[in-house]
């Protein structure tokens, strides 16, 4: 290090961090570098969780994660080589809602150009909308009308200047402003459990994010305005759903049912232990029974996921039906998650007539997202090989514009009308 980059403070790992993926059945933790626009990842641990440390993608108890955390940070920074100071995690549970809000802004005089000033206004009266339609509905769902709601992400879907559609309308005249927003809000009871765990393993938290909202912003948003998706990730404890239309994130939401609700079954039949179900399930799920399948357990454990299957399927089928009520639903599905490798999962989406009462032109064409479909994630360790890695390296992925860009002008904007809630 040279005596100029002493005197200015210059700090060798402002472009390394960390993405935790703090998950119901495992906390996976990338080590990554951001280079030119890309995020590459030098290191990667992975802890399993105890049945204790959580619930439905929320935290239960905060010092068995904070301990699991710490020992997946110390693989992936043995790993690496580097112990980065600065993370990301990712934020999921039943009460994490995600909405696109829009408001329609009628200017007094057309004629004068769009300033800084007048668009923070804009910006205030589409985030107090959208804290208004979330608070009320996580009240509903809660029954508690007390309950403290954050902004965890915030994104410009479309902006349009009578009808004409713009990146920025500062400098722009018009009369009539559309602007949608997409908002990701979570209760602070869980937005406080992930930051006492930064806080406790030393580490200096530089967003929080809804899952699913990263998932689609991995490949769904970055794609153009010709990409429509719905994407499904199968946790453990949740499965998250992010509809993208045109290249806008219209909506995510979360429903309380993953690939723990499946061991569970599989433990309750086979009358054996939790853990030993566990690694029933995965062999299951990557086919590989043959050498421990003197009981024929492969038709039995399809025998048995039969009726999850179906009530898993009734909360997809319920979440896309709201996204269907006023356009049609995109016909392609991408899965990824750790659950979705269930063959029930895919067979279940491919297989049946489900879809034909729903919003759809056709039969949705359903695959599987993999690591090297995120193009600004590169894993240069080998070791993220399946649709079980995508949500850390998505939250790898948001971070790159926090790192560099701060994540742009008018999403600052947005950032800070929001937090003023």
């Amino acid at each position: 290090m040279s005596f100029l980059d002493r005197l200015f403070g210059y700090n060798e790992l402002a472009n390394y961090a960390i993405a935790l993926d703090v998950g119901t059945e495992f906390v996976k933790a990338l080590v990554f570098k951001v280079e030119n626009g890309k995020a590459t990842v030098i290191g990667v641990g992975r802890e399993r969780q105890a049945l204790k440390d959580m619930q439905g993608g929320a935290v239960t108890d905060i010092s068995g994660v904070i301990n699991n955390c710490s020992k997946a940070l110390d693989a992936a920074c043995t790993m690496a080589g580097v112990n980065p100071d600065k993370v990301i995690m990712g934020i999921a549970g039943e009460l994490v809602k995600g909405n696109t809000t829009s408001i329609v802004y009628e200017r007094k005089n057309a004629a004068k150009k769009i300033d800084a000033k007048e668009l923070k206004d804009i910006m205030k009266k589409v985030q107090e909308k959208a804290f208004g339609q979330i608070h009320n509905q996580i009240s509903w769902e809660t029954g508690k009308d007390n309950i403290d709601i954050r902004l965890v992400n915030a994104a410009i879907v479309d902006v349009r200047i009578d009808r004409h559609s713009v990146s920025n309308p500062v400098g722009f005249t018009g009369k009539t402003i559309r602007v949608g927003v997409y908002n990701a809000f979570a209760p602070m009871i869980y937005l406080g459990a992930l930051e006492t765990v930064a806080d406790n393993i030393g580490l200096n938290l530089i967003g929080i994010a809804a899952e699913p909202y990263a998932v689609a912003k991995s490949t769904g948003t970055a794609a153009g305005h010709d990409f429509s998706a719905i994407f499904i990730d199968v946790g453990g404890g949740t499965s998250d759903i992010a509809v993208v239309r045109a290249g806008g994130l219209e909506g995510t939401k979360v429903f309380a049912i993953g690939g723990r609700a499946f061991t569970k079954r599989i433990a309750r039949e086979f009358g054996i232990p939790f853990e030993k179900a566990e690694e029933l399930k995965i062999a299951y799920s990557h086919g590989k029974l043959t050498e421990m399948d003197e009981e024929r357990k492969e038709e039995k454990i399809a025998k048995i996921m039969e009726d999850d299957i179906k009530i898993w399927m009734a909360g997809v089928t319920m979440i896309l039906k709201e996204y269907g009520d006023m356009e049609l639903l995109p016909s392609k599905i991408l899965l990824c998650g750790g659950g979705s490798l269930l063959p029930e999962v895919k067979h279940a989406l491919e297989g049946s007539d489900w879809w034909a009462d729903l919003a759809f032109s056709k039969k949705p064409k359903v695959e599987f997202m993999r690591p090297k479909d995120l193009d600004n994630v590169i894993d240069q360790t080998g070791k993220l090989k399946d649709p079980s890695d995508i949500t850390a390296m998505a939250l790898a992925n948001l971070a790159i514009d926090m790192m560099t860009t701060g994540g742009g002008e008018m999403n600052e904007m947005l950032k800070k009308a929001g937090d003023k809630k």
